[in-house]
């Protein structure tokens, strides 16, 4: 049985859904109607995150083996841009709620990454957790400090 791994609600319509998982499918779902609403192939194996923009309701990223995939919600039939940088799963892929098109990345590599989504780039790379993979990170909510990300591996070390 197929499973799902994250979710995330569209901020600017709270009844619109996207789920991803273990098949590789990036699902919409209309919380009111409790319907599907379209399916997409995200990739070839799991999709392990997923997270709507807090700025702007048409952009999605996944992620999941060692590739972050960049979706545009007007044109569904491939990634709008594609973004490589890691080796292994990344775990999470999540947008800075306060700083416009910058997102960051966690994976098995020991690194949690900073992006901005326009270029493609990396704008700073984190390689503290020295003894384990990324599992988790979270951006700090407070306009005073934006860039402020705290993280934690699998060795039980956090860094921020």
């Amino acid at each position: 049985e197929k499973s799902i791994g994250d979710v995330s609600f569209n901020r600017s319509r709270p009844n619109e859904l996207c789920s991803v998982g273990d098949d590789g499918l990036l699902l919409f779902w209309d919380t009111r109607e409790k319907t599907l609403v379209e399916k997409v192939k995200a990739q070839e194996g799991e999709v392990i995150s997923v997270d709507w923009s807090p700025h702007d309701e048409k952009k999605i990223l996944t992620c999941g083996n060692d590739v972050i995939h960049l979706w545009d919600r007007r044109k569904m039939d491939a990634p709008s841009r594609v973004y490589t940088g890691h080796v292994g799963n990344v775990n999470v892929v999540q947008w800075n709620p306060m700083v416009l098109g910058i997102f960051g990345s966690c994976a098995a590599d020991r690194q949690l990454i900073v992006w901005n989504s326009e270029s493609s780039t990396s704008l700073f790379r984190h390689r503290g957790h020295v003894n384990g993979e990324v599992v988790d990170f979270e951006w700090c909510s407070d306009p005073v400090d934006p860039w402020l990300i705290s993280s934690v591996s699998y060795d039980s070390s956090e860094a921020g």
